[in-house]
This record gives structure tokens, sequence and C-alpha cells, in this order.
């Protein structure tokens, strides 16, 4: 390519792990209880391994309320990230008055 050839237009953003387009929405909330949970068990085994073994104890609190988001079928971990500022919805803009 000459480079007084034009440039095409750039590609759309897209995330190389689900191929999506990036959006500005958040994610949903089930998901980041899912990738804060994964965190949270990585994190508790690591330290179980390498600073104390108590940290294990971590990993077993998130299993339980793993356990306990399944049989319920209520995820608090989920509840508490949906009120997060960047998970609420945008308040609509009042009407105008003419």
């Amino acid at each position: 390519m000459s480079s007084r050839e034009p440039r095409s237009a750039a590609p759309k953003q897209t995330n190389p792990l689900i191929g999506a387009v990036a959006r500005r929405q958040p994610i949903e909330p089930m998901r980041q209880a899912q990738i804060v949970g994964g965190t949270l068990v990585l994190t508790g085994a690591a330290l179980g391994l390498l600073v104390s073994p108590a940290f294990i104890a971590l990993c077993a609190l998130v299993g339980a309320g793993l356990l306990h988001a399944g049989l319920s079928g209520t995820c608090g971990m989920a509840r508490l990230l949906s009120l997060l500022p960047w998970n609420r919805q945008a308040a609509s803009p009042p009407p105008v008055k003419v």
C-alpha cells in the first residue's frame, strides 16, 4: 500500500474474547457476580497457598454463596452489584413544556 492511497475507515472495536462490538452498557449483574466470585476464589486460593491457609475460608464463603444462589434462585452478590453507580439506569429528562 503506497502512502498516497486513502486509508479506509477504522474498524469497530471488538472484544477479542467474545467477538462482540464494544458497547457502553454495563455487563449484566449476573455476569458481574460470576466475575467477582471467580476473582475472589482465585485470590483466596492463591493467598491460601502463599500467605496463610486461613485464606481458604474465602473460597468456602464464595462457594457457600454460589450454593445458596443455585438452590434459592437469588444471588445476593448480583443484587449488591446492581446497586453500584455504573449499574443504575440514567434518569430520563423531565418532559419539555411548550
